[in-house]
């Protein structure tokens, strides 16, 4: 804990990761993880006796599959789904405090398809798909801030990596985003196309 001018904070955090792999063949794994993380806090402002504040639990599942169908040639699966929340004093506070003390929750679901392949001796492509979604936000909380995160983002790009000596590599990728973000009020949304060229030149 540390002494400041106007509080005093305690906060730790502690947790598990448990994995399990299995090879059905040599082309083909499959990934699993959870990870389980606790945070305790309590906090003390000048002239009040100190309380629970800020705890927070999460709560995550993962899943990757990776395949190989071939020498030049890749495919790699990857899911999570996560349960999270922050805490406050809700429930506890009771009464018209509840219409103002809310936790924040963001518990999300995302994941991503890639798979990759060698065009020529000098050149590789690239697929990808990604998303996600959290459904935590509550528009009937008018009294104070809905803290529950909400919104969903989607993207697919395609790329290409050549060769062209060996100091000399060129990256080129095109795609698509869809984003919505309902914390913000949908302030932030956006669509459209997004692409970049580069090149990396080594010494």
């Amino acid at each position: 804990g540390s002494v400041g001018e106007y509080y005093h904070l305690d906060f730790d955090i502690y947790g598990t990761r448990l994995t399990a792999e299995l090879k059905p063949t040599p082309g083909l794994s499959f990934k699993t993880r959870y990870v389980h993380q606790r945070g305790k806090a309590a906090i003390a402002s000048a002239g009040y006796v100190e309380g629970d504040s800020n705890d927070s639990k999460r709560h995550s599942i993962g899943e990757t599959i990776d395949w190989n169908p071939g020498k030049s040639a890749y495919v790699r699966l990857n899911v999570n789904v996560v349960f999270d929340k922050t805490s406050t004093a809700y429930p506890r506070a009771g009464g018209s405090a509840n219409d103002v003390l809310r936790n924040a929750d963001n518990n999300y679901w995302n994941g991503s398809l890639v798979t990759g392949f060698a065009v020529d001796k000098a050149t590789d492509a690239q697929l990808m798909a990604t998303w996600y979604k959290a459904d935590n936000f509550n528009r009937e909380i008018v009294a104070s801030d809905p803290f529950g995160a909400g919104g969903r983002d989607y993207a697919v790009h395609a790329g290409l990596k050549h060769k062209f000596s060996p100091k000399m590599l060129g990256h080129a990728k095109v795609g698509y985003v869809d984003s919505r973000n309902d914390t913000t009020g949908g302030n932030t949304n956006f669509r459209g196309p997004v692409g970049y060229v580069a090149i990396e030149y080594g010494l």
